[in-house]
């Protein structure tokens, strides 16, 4: 059964003209539209009244929200919903006129929102700009989530089919390609030399730039400088992350990797980690947080990040500053989620290299 988007109509209902504003004009369009009504006192149940409004409310699309005749109730529903879902605005045009009475009149806060106006129940325009207004906003950003998460659905199912090597394999080879859309060529990446991460590479054999490349080798890392900073990137591929492992990736440090590579100057600039650990199993915070207690959640159970700064005596690098941030991305469904998931962390945490390679 195909899925409708759900509106929430809160106005004053009762009214003469209300009500045949209501059967004239907003039902009708959203009939046209495709969109399921939901009225709260024409909805049975033997819940409390409050209790509906929320419930109604949390499951709707969008909300209508018509402020003739200044209902507290509707004010109040409106106020809900626009914490979640859009809101349109509709009022009587006689509402918006000076020298109204306080229940004629829309109140101050709300005189500034792109109301949709309409003068009587069979209003000859009306119709037509709600329309408007509908589908070029909440049914195209509607229709947007649809087709995103069918294409996950899609996705989910063939991510299903292979066996866990399989998966782990395509997680590490997609990860690759987004980064490298960060402006990061593939190879610059290279093993990790850590005893610890070497031994649980999931590649059998020769470690070579291709077998990197391919998505068969595991713990790898490459860095850059961008913008007066060294920003390093690891990635990490789990079918299920143990306390044990978590452990282990607190306690990596990859600045030995690299140092080896920079000179004396860029040894002294700013260092920014981004730890990218990618488990097939669901990774809740308080897992995560058992170990890494030192570390700020920026968002709990997904980034943890932690500055420090560092004395290296031996390379006269004094008081470089480290940031060093861990992206969880557990629970992974899909391709298609995976992607979305890494995207956003590329695109707000990982800025693309400057022209000047290392």
């Amino acid at each position: 059964m195909k899925k409708s988007p759900v509106c929430f109509i809160a106005m004053a209902f009762g009214w003469e003209d209300t009500d045949a504003f209501y059967e004239k004009q907003i039902l009708p369009t959203l009939k046209r539209n495709g969109i399921k009504p939901v009225i709260i006192n024409r909805h049975q149940s033997n819940d409390d009244l409050n209790f509906q409004i929320f419930e109604q409310l949390d499951g709707a699309d969008f909300c209508i929200a018509d402020l003739t005749y200044t209902r507290p109730s509707v004010y109040f529903e409106a106020g809900y919903a626009q914490r979640f879902v859009p809101v349109i605005y509709t009022v009587r045009k006689d509402h918006l006129g000076k020298g109204q009475p306080d229940d004629l009149r829309v109140h101050f806060d709300l005189q500034m929102k792109p109301i949709v106006v309409w003068s009587t129940p069979t209003d000859s325009t009306f119709s037509s700009r709600l329309e408007k207004r509908i589908q070029g906003t909440v049914l195209r950003e509607w229709n947007r989530k649809q087709e995103k998460n069918e294409k996950e659905e899609v996705s989910k199912k063939q991510f299903q089919q292979f066996n866990q090597y399989e998966k782990l394999y395509r997680v590490r080879r997609l990860a690759l390609h987004e980064i490298k859309k960060a402006g990061i060529k593939l190879p610059q990446w290279e093993k990790s030399s850590f005893s610890f991460l070497s031994d649980t590479s999931h590649h059998r054999g020769e470690i070579n730039k291709k077998s990197i490349t391919d998505g068969y080798v595991d713990h790898i890392f490459t860095f850059y400088k961008s913008k007066n900073r060294i920003i390093e990137i690891s990635l990490q591929t789990y079918s299920t992350v143990s306390k044990r492992d978590l452990w282990d990736l607190q306690g990596a440090y990859y600045k030995g990797d690299i140092n080896k590579e920079l000179s004396k100057e860029d040894k002294k600039l700013p260092l920014e980690l981004h730890n990218i650990v990618l488990s097939l199993r669901p990774l809740t915070a308080h897992q995560i947080e058992l170990v890494f207690s030192s570390f700020s959640p920026l968002i709990k159970s997904k980034h943890y990040k932690k500055e420090f700064r560092e004395n290296n005596y031996s390379e006269r690098t004094l008081d470089r500053l480290i940031s060093n941030n861990y992206h969880f991305l557990s629970g992974i469904e899909s391709e298609y989620q995976l992607r979305e998931l890494l995207k956003n962390i590329i695109e707000n945490n990982i800025s693309k290299p400057s022209e000047k390679k290392l």
